[in-house]
């Protein structure tokens, strides 16, 4: 009977490509952020620690309030009074703001001075865009606007 011998092989030291898992990895990192929803509940920010309060005595005060449709009003007072409230088109109420706001710097305050700052009080639930509208209103006043001012208000008007 013939011997057969068997001859040991050597090891192969095989290279890993790790690639193709890199690839998947990507891909199911990708697929999960796009299919993924956002949680929609509102976020509780801290009160503000380094912020300087505004003198609303010293200030001239224009309030941003929501209707119930969404659309932002403004009321050239601190309140929310229909007879306080611009009309109009944006234009309208630019022109309507600039005209307040040098009437209320034209008078004095109980120290007797000019009120040369302007706090915008926006409620809260309204766009940037509408509140910047504002801000570039009175940027656009007929004297010198020492401070601006903006507040957000805690509940929604």
């Amino acid at each position: 009977m013939a011997k057969i011998e068997l001859r040991k092989r050597g090891i192969e030291r095989g290279e890993m490509d790790i690639t193709p898992m890199i690839d998947c990895t990507f891909l199911l990192l990708i697929f999960f952020l796009l299919t993924s929803t956002s949680s929609t509940s509102a976020v509780k920010l801290p009160p503000a620690v380094h912020g300087a309060e505004a003198a609303e005595a010293d200030a001239i005060i224009i309030t941003v309030a929501r209707a119930a449709d969404g659309e932002p009003q403004v009321f050239l007072a601190d309140d929310t009074k229909p007879n306080h409230e611009t009309v109009g088109s944006p234009e309208d109420q630019e022109t309507a703001i600039r005209k307040y706001l040098t009437d209320e710097n034209a008078k004095v305050n109980k120290s007797g001075k000019q009120r040369n700052n302007v706090l915008v009080k926006a409620a809260m639930g309204l766009k940037y865009r509408d509140v910047d509208r504002i801000g570039r209103a009175v940027a656009k006043a007929d004297f010198e606007v020492q401070y601006l001012y903006l507040g957000i208000s805690d509940k929604k008007k």
